[in-house]
């Protein structure tokens, strides 16, 4: 259903995800973290600042995550503009931890987000493993969505892949984006609380 071209896999990956969730076991509730802003990182070009946040866990920094969008502004759906998530790790996580984080934030949005059939949601998850580096503190990834189109992973050497299939897109990064997302105070600092924010 969809090609991915697999870039230089060096140590970064920033990633997508609030997979980063995926450092730790156990699953952090709005009373063990908090949200700060993070600190200012370059747009892409044709890019505009949407929000910024950091996400610590009992006082230890997991990531930065900061959102871009061609307006600067995001409103629900807010896939109808190209728009980039970027994410500057803390800690180290493997790809295949990260992975397995998608899988369970996906499990989680499963009646709010529509997600396709099992077997394509397996294939995406087995191209992320592949194209993904373990990450770890310096690294980051950047996730570039576009409006109806194919999704692109890069990180400080380059391109690290692409998935070609338009559902991938929005559903990534609805773990951030969704209302119900599981970091809905990660959300709220991204996309503003009423869903608009620079």
């Amino acid at each position: 259903m969809f090609n991915f071209s697999i870039g230089r896999a060096v140590s970064t990956l920033g990633a997508v995800l609030l997979t980063a969730s995926g450092f730790a076991s156990q699953a952090w509730s709005s009373t063990e973290a908090s949200i700060t802003n993070a600190p200012r990182v370059s747009a892409p070009e044709g890019l505009a600042t949407v929000g910024r946040a950091s996400l610590s866990w009992f006082g230890l920094d997991i990531y930065d995550a900061t959102l871009w969008t061609e307006s600067g502004d995001f409103a629900e759906p807010g896939f109808d503009q190209r728009l980039a998530l970027r994410i500057d790790y803390h800690r180290t996580i493997s790809s295949r931890k990260l992975a397995e984080r998608t899988r369970k934030e996906w499990r989680r949005l499963d009646r709010h987000v529509r997600l396709p059939v099992d077997a394509t949601v397996n294939e995406w998850l087995a191209a992320l493993e592949t194209m993904w580096p373990d990450v770890g503190p310096g690294d980051y990834i950047v996730t570039i969505v576009e409006p109806g189109g194919k999704t692109r992973f890069e990180d400080s050497n380059g391109p690290l892949g692409v998935i070609e299939d338009p559902e991938f897109g929005p559903a990534f990064l609805s773990i951030w984006l969704h209302p119900r997302t599981s970091r809905p105070d990660l959300r709220m600092a991204l996309v503003g609380a009423d869903g608009r924010r620079r």
